[in-house]
């Protein structure tokens, strides 16, 4: 009835072993999982996935309700520029400053002089929790897609149902990011 979720956003390790140590968990819990890419993207191996690939299918078999957050090809669409940090967020408060200057200055780093922009993955989860009405992104109920050793997927026909987000609202999920890291704080 009032199920823990747990916002995972890295290798599902220690969810594999807590549904391994007590299949329990997996009735008692949601699990909103940013790994993976998407089922369209053609790229290579996704870290979070490839880190434990192990532990993705023993999650992802165990039968706890699944939201999927594909990296490449979703989530990647959820990125900031260094002009809109230094307008949303510098001069804010100091959280806001820190924020900025640290995420501009790894991105010129690598940047080198040419235009980025850099994704916020780990955003997207708790968006995902506060996606009322899909204001935020955009779900479906899908096959669970199950992870293979080279970072790819099979289709299982034993598959259980996920909630597989395969849309971000990128403008509305910066705004409501900017908005509550500043306090509602407009530059003047």
């Amino acid at each position: 009835e009032h199920p823990l979720y747990i916002l995972a956003i890295a290798a599902l390790t220690n969810i594999a072993s807590a549904v391994t140590l007590n299949p329990a968990v997996a009735e008692n819990c949601v699990l909103v999982w940013l790994g993976g890419h998407a089922e369209h993207f053609g790229g290579g191996p996704e870290f979070n996935l490839i880190q434990d690939v192990a532990a993705a299918r023993t999650v992802l078999r165990s039968g706890i309700p699944f939201v999927h957050l594909p990296c490449e090809g979703v989530v990647s669409q959820f990125s900031v520029s260094g002009p809109e940090l230094r307008y949303w967020l510098s001069g804010r408060n100091p959280l806001c400053d820190d924020l900025a200057e640290h995420t501009i200055r790894a991105a010129e780093s690598y940047a080198a002089g040419t235009p980025w922009t850099r994704c916020i993955w780990d955003v997207t989860t708790v968006g995902w929790m506060l996606n009322d009405s899909g204001k935020f992104m955009y779900d479906r109920i899908a096959p669970t897609l199950f992870p293979l050793y080279d970072g790819k997927y099979e289709t299982r026909p034993d598959a259980l149902p996920c909630r597989y987000v395969y849309y971000i609202a990128r403008d509305a999920l910066a705004a409501d990011l900017f908005r509550k890291l500043s306090g509602g704080k407009r530059k003047e």
